[in-house]
This record gives structure tokens, sequence and C-alpha cells, in this order.
């Protein structure tokens, strides 16, 4: 009779299932992960929530896996594991993508022009009301629609009053955009010169960690980015990716145009010859190009968005098959006090700690969606496959998985936090 470890399907399943929590609840995190945002966002309560899923869901997916990968090795052979794999993640990834993909333009179009619409709306509003009210309302007002809004329109004398009546030159918008980089958005070189008079932090960084000058040279801003440039922006600073205001400004611009639809932010032509200009710019400023710019744009371009993870298993299958070939032919293993629980904590933790530095400035893995595997995720999750993989046979997981688990949770509910 044949083993079946249904209690690990059931963990792999309810791996996935989070997901559906994860992202159901982006849209309540005061971020702008999709189009729409939730009003009532609480993003003190969201982002801890989302921050402990992330933190050990796809690491505990890739982990079953490399447990069922094993076991199908040495029940069946290479071969009939690859047809497997083939039938259930390569037949499924290919046909995902190629639904998945257009979807997801057309739905971000769509986004995008509801979120244009919408500030249509606003701006129309604002205007109807009297000068006079106009003038002190927006000027007191701490929401969005207060002095982030009035950089963004370009009203210059309504800013100044506000900034003279104590508005932070150096507020930023639930989305965590500084003032500075909504004026980049709106192309409008007075402004910038006005808030940067004021005391705004020229390196001022967004929730992703870039700088108005990123922005700028990212959006084709050309008269914004002059601006920050003549005021001395750092030209080789990097986000949260690693990313500089060169990189993003070779960027195809396709890419631009549909973050552009997605966003509500206006793209045109003429933002596609700014940007070569401000590529020039960048470079007589001395901005030094990223030779690996033309692989990080396959690695994160959006085409395969939320089947991303079927992509890497196929390529920790790749790499699966000649090292379980060598050590079969060698005939060792890892002593089994190095698999269990402490002594495993003593190679585990250094080495996903390693991988972890080398992710792009967030607590737990980034997410790659592109046509190649990116090679620092691709390293992290293998650890968690292999770790997996080496597990089975072992008697581990029928003897201790699952004993004491509500200390195990405990505990990492107090790293989680401590990580974040």
């Amino acid at each position: 009779m044949k083993e079946r470890y249904h209690f690990l399907d059931g963990l792999r399943g309810g791996a996935m299932l989070l997901g559906l929590v994860l992202h159901g609840i982006l849209s309540f995190a005061g971020i702008p992960f999709w189009p729409a945002m939730d009003v009532r966002s609480e993003p003190e309560v969201i982002l801890p929530i989302m921050g402990w899923i992330h933190g050990f869901r796809m690491q505990l997916f890739f982990l079953v896996s490399g447990f069922f990968t094993a076991m199908m090795w040495k029940k069946r052979g290479g071969t009939a594991l690859v047809k497997q794999r083939l039938l259930r993640i390569g037949i499924p990834l290919v046909a995902g993508a190629v639904i998945l993909f257009p979807t997801m333009m057309v739905l971000g179009a769509w986004g995008g022009d509801v979120i244009a619409e919408r500030k249509e709306m606003r701006a129309a509003e604002s205007q109807a009301k009297p000068k006079e009210k106009k003038a002190d309302q927006n000027a007191e007002r701490k929401s969005d629609q207060g002095l982030q809004w009035l950089v963004l329109t370009g009203n210059y004398t309504l800013v100044k009053v506000a900034l003279n009546r104590g508005g932070d030159v150096n507020a930023k918008d639930d989305s965590g955009t500084p003032l500075l980089t909504l004026a980049t958005l709106a192309d409008d070189r007075a402004m910038i010169d006005l808030l940067l008079e004021r005391g705004a932090d020229i390196e001022g960084r967004g929730a992703d960690g870039g700088t108005a000058l990123m922005s700028a040279s990212f959006w084709g801003r050309e008269q914004a980015a002059q601006g920050l440039l003549r005021a001395g922006a750092e030209v080789d600073a990097k986000n949260k990716k690693g990313e500089t205001a060169i990189y993003l400004a070779n960027l195809d611009f396709e890419l631009v145009e549909y973050l552009g639809k997605t966003f509500g932010v206006e793209v045109t032509e003429k933002n596609r010859a700014a940007r070569e200009r401000i590529v020039k710019a960048l470079e007589d400023g001395g901005a030094k190009g990223d030779p690996w710019g033309w692989y990080k744009l396959l690695a994160f371009v959006p085409i395969l968005h939320h089947l991303w993870f079927l992509h890497y298993l196929l390529w920790l299958l790749a790499i699966f098959l000649p090292i379980a070939l060598l050590a079969r032919n060698f005939k060792g293993r890892l002593p089994d006090f190095l698999i269990g629980v402490p002594g495993c904590l003593v190679w585990l933790i250094p080495l996903t700690w390693w991988f972890q530095t080398l992710m792009p400035g967030e607590f737990g893995p980034t997410t790659a969606v592109g046509f190649v595997p990116w090679p620092p995720l691709l390293g992290y999750y293998a650890i968690f496959f292999f770790f997996g993989a080496m597990c089975f046979g072992r008697g581990i997981w029928e003897e201790k998985v699952g004993r004491y688990w509500p200390l195990w949770f405990l505990f990492s509910l107090v790293l989680g936090l401590w990580g974040m």
C-alpha cells in the first residue's frame, strides 16, 4: 500500500489559500498595489498581517514541493517525474500566461481610466468652489486632496499659502509618495523649485525607495529631471529593487505606457523622446549604466503575473535532476541531526539570511514575474525546496512535523514582528 501524505497536501493547499487572503487585503493596505484602494485603509493593521503571511507562505509551498519532488523521483524515476511536471506545471503555465497577461493588461488599463476619471471629477469639484474658501480649505486640509492635491494640480499660489501656514514640505500621501515626487509627475519645474527652496528633501524616498529623480526619469518628465539635476540630485541613488534613475529611464516605453494606464499617470509620445534626453543628461551628470539592466527587465517585466511560482518550480526541477543523480552515484547524504531541529537551524538560518540580504530592501522574498528567473530569488526558494527534498525518506515528517506547533507558531509571530 502506497503511503499518501494527506497532511502535506492540506498544508500546501493552506499556503495557497492564504494567497487569496494576502491579495484580497492589498486594497486595504494604503499602498497602490491595485488600481483600487479602499478609502478606509488601515495600513497599521494590514501591513503586519501581509508581512507575516509573506514571510512564510511561499517558502512553505516550495518546501513541500521539494518533498514531493524527491518522493516521485525515488518512486517513479526521473523520466516519469519530468513528464508529470510538464503536464501539471508546464502546460498550465503556458496556457495560463496566454490568458492572464492580456487580461491583466485590459484590467490595468480599465483601472487606470477609472483613476483618471476620478481625478478629473475631483479637479472639477475643486474649481467649482469659491476661490476665497478654496484657499483656506485646501491650505489646512491634511488629506490627499489638500497640499498633495495642490502640488499635483500645479496650484503654485495655494501651495505657497499652505506652506506659509505650516504645511509640511516633506509630507507624503497615503501611498508614501513625497510632495517633491508628486511635483515631478506634473513636470512642474516652478513647483519643484518652490519645494526645494522651502526645504524639501531632494533625496526623499517613496514607499518603493525611489527618489523624485527616479520618478522623473521613468515617466519622462524632462523639466523636472533637469531641475532636480541642477539642484544636485544623486544620479546613482538606488530604490529598494536596486534600480537607478538611468536604469528606469532605459526601461521599455511600452512598459511605461502600461503602468501609466494602470496608475492613472499621463504618458504620451513626447515622454518617449524626453526619456532619451534624460538618459543623456544623467550620463553627463556621471550616472553609471547597469550592465545587467536588460536581465533585470526580463526578470521583473510583468508577464507571468500570479503564475510566476510555476515558472520557478520548473527551474528548480531542472536543477534538482542532475543533483539527484550525483547524490545517488555518490550515495551520500547529510546526517539526520543536520536535517532535524535544532541541527538544521545551524546552516539554514545563515543561508536564508544571506539570500534575504540580496532581496531589494523588503521583508521576505521579492516577486519576479518575468521571462527569466531572478538568481537571488531562485537561490532563496532553492533552500526551502531542497531542504524539503532532503527530508523525504528520513521519517522526520511522519514523526515530528506538527509536534509543538502552537509554540512554534507563537515563536514565528515574535520573529516576524522583529524582522518587519
